[in-house]
Order: C-alpha cells, then structure tokens, then sequence
C-alpha cells in the first residue's frame, strides 16, 4: 500500500508540473519548438567545435611524439656509428 501511495504521489508531481510548465511557459509552443531547436544546434556545433579542436591536440601531439622519436633514432644512430669508428680505430692502432 505504502509503494502505491508513493507512485500517485509521483504521478500527481509529474501532472502539477506539466500544468505549471504549459500555464507558465513565457513563449507559445512553436516559438518553444523553435527556440529549443536552435539551442540544440548551438549545443551539437559547440560539440562538434570541441571535438575537432580535440582532434587537433591529439594530431599535434601524435607528430611531437614521432619528432622526438625520430630525434632520438638519430641520436642513438650517430652514437653508435661513433662508437664503430671508435673501436675500429682502437684495433688499428693495437699492435
């Protein structure tokens, strides 16, 4: 009996809230309608602004990471080329 009495009460909000919100709406319902459809397409470009700036941050760190690691090749490249000539040069000069 208790949970029955707690749905109509919840019934009973959702009907008083419904009314309210029909006697008290400061538009009419095509300006409502159209007002709401302009919020949403204001809402859907702000995502769609935030994605490709997202998008943009993720690409530029994505290049960042392969300089560094292109950088790093190189390095580790010129390093152990140096250490060859080192060492072929140490056996030249071994008797």
């Amino acid at each position: 009996m208790e949970n029955n009495r707690g749905f109509l009460c919840f019934c009973l909000g959702c009907a008083v809230g419904a009314v309210a919100s029909v006697l008290l709406a400061p538009k009419s319902g095509p300006e409502t309608v159209e007002y709401l459809s302009r919020k949403a397409n204001e809402g859907t470009d702000y995502v769609k602004q935030r994605a490709a700036d997202a998008r943009d941050v993720v690409t530029g760190a994505v290049e960042h990471g392969r300089r560094a690691v292109r950088y790093q090749t190189e390095n580790l490249r010129a390093a152990v080329d140096a250490g060859e000539a080192a060492y072929k040069k140490a056996q030249e000069a071994t008797p």
